[in-house]
């Protein structure tokens, strides 16, 4: 239980409710406080939400008590029956706001990928919205016609159900605009399709009314930074790590499927920043690097599952490698995989 008087707690609640952040999110009190045309909020009302209901037991004067403490951010009118955040009065701002809003923020160089992304892929309407799964081929080679496709996000509603529209990332911004200048139709049915990134902004708009819009820091996210090369020869896993390590550390490695292919984890940088260090030409020894497909992604998501797996139990289960399906008993050639 917190040692602060009740008035201090309720303030507290009062500015947490009242913030940008949580305004932009919280419709069910954003529109509470549009009812009335000067933001007024009735005193009974503010006693059953949730983080008041607690601390005011029914006791409104509490709440009042509370605004007349908040240095001018809070007011009641003269019924005191109703309370408001005084128009254009400045959040509160705590040293405990400050690190969380440090820590919440995302890595720079995160958002600066994600906006890369969004850059270079596109939203995408008109499909059948009976399409389920396995609709996701189909509709890939439909988009890898107009360019090379790195990802493709079939989006759907909170029941799993396709919403028919996608996102669809391409290999650069120039294949973006070619495409969007083209008039493209699946099975008959005129699409409607724009820059990924307006169509987020455009939502953003929608949805947070004109307040900035923030990008959460999801500490549960994994970014995985891949990079496609090619050209690599003979060359073993090891070698290829010790030469892209010189410019940045490595995870992953794995082949594809085509002699002297493969795809890496960047561990540190994006992918965009990689090409860039590398030059216009996006070579390094001998090895041309690009922006992973859709192909060589899906190759390293198998690896990343598998290596969850094994962390898992023994060996990831049966038939995987290590496990029981590889064939007891008979010799296991080895693979220079280091």
């Amino acid at each position: 239980m917190s040692d602060k008087p009740i008035e201090l707690q309720i303030l507290e609640q009062l500015d947490s409710i009242y913030s940008k952040e949580n305004l932009a999110k919280n419709a069910f009190f954003r529109e509470m406080t549009e009812q009335d045309p000067d933001h007024w909020v009735s005193l009974k009302k503010f006693s059953v939400i949730k983080q008041f209901k607690g601390l005011v037991q029914g006791n409104v004067d509490l709440l009042i008590q509370a605004a007349e403490q908040s240095n001018g951010r809070f007011e009641v009118n003269e019924d005191k029956t109703k309370l408001r955040k005084v128009p254009g009065a400045q959040d509160e701002v705590t040293e405990t706001d400050k690190e969380n809003e440090e820590a919440s923020k995302p890595d720079e160089k995160v958002l600066d990928y994600w906006r890369q992304q969004n850059l270079r892929s596109i939203y995408a309407k008109g499909f059948p919205e009976s399409l389920d799964e396995s609709g996701y081929t189909a509709l890939s080679d439909f988009f890898k016609e107009q360019g090379r496709v790195l990802t493709l996000k079939m989006r759907k509603d909170d029941d799993k159900k396709f919403k028919g529209s996608v996102f669809v990332e391409f290999d650069s911004p120039d294949t973006v605009k070619q495409v969007l200048e083209k008039k493209l139709e699946y099975k008959g049915q005129p699409l409607t399709m724009m820059l990924k990134q307006d169509y987020i902004d455009m939502k953003a708009k929608e949805k947070f009314q004109g307040v900035d819009f923030q990008h959460s820091n999801d500490k549960k996210r994994r970014n995985n930074f891949m990079i496609q090369y090619e050209g690599a020869g003979d060359m073993g896993f090891r070698d290829i790590r010790e030469l892209i390590s010189k410019k940045t550390p490595v995870g992953t490695v794995e082949k594809l499927s085509e002699p002297g292919t493969g795809v890496l984890e960047l561990k540190e940088m994006t992918p965009d920043a990689f090409l860039e260090l590398l030059g216009p030409e996006h070579k390094l020894e001998g090895m041309t690097f690009k922006l992973a497909d859709m192909e060589a992604r899906e190759v390293m998501k198998k690896s990343f599952q598998q290596k969850r797996g094994f962390k898992g139990g023994r060996g990831g289960g049966r038939g995987g490698r290590g496990g029981r399906g590889g064939g007891r008993g008979r010799p296991q050639k080895k693979q220079r995989t280091d």
